[in-house]
């Protein structure tokens, strides 16, 4: 529904300056998940551990799926995201090796 006096374009332009703020909360979470993955990288690097853990990662997996339904959004869309998430943390840490 149209507010009255107010454009489609300016309408939605007031929704795609959220968004755009949004997106640059992301990248900058990103990359926080980023610094926080190197610094677990480093330790796993003095102890001798590989960067890759695929027990921890199906736990974190499940434990966002759960956060996504409790949040009416669709755990199997956040899961395809997280590990997209997870592989960028995971080639930081290889290439930091």
């Amino acid at each position: 529904m149209e507010e009255r006096g107010v454009s489609y374009e300016e309408e939605v332009e007031r929704y795609r300056r959220v968004i755009d703020a949004l997106n640059g909360e992301l990248v900058e979470l990103l990359r926080r998940r980023v610094d926080a993955a190197l610094e677990v990288g480093r330790v796993k690097m003095r102890h001798g551990r590989p960067v890759r853990d695929r027990a921890r990662e199906e736990a974190v997996v499940g434990r966002v799926r759960a956060m996504a339904e409790s949040l009416e959004l669709d755990p199997t869309g956040v899961e395809r995201v997280l590990r997209d998430v997870i592989r960028l943390c995971l080639e930081a840490e290889e290439a930091a090796r």
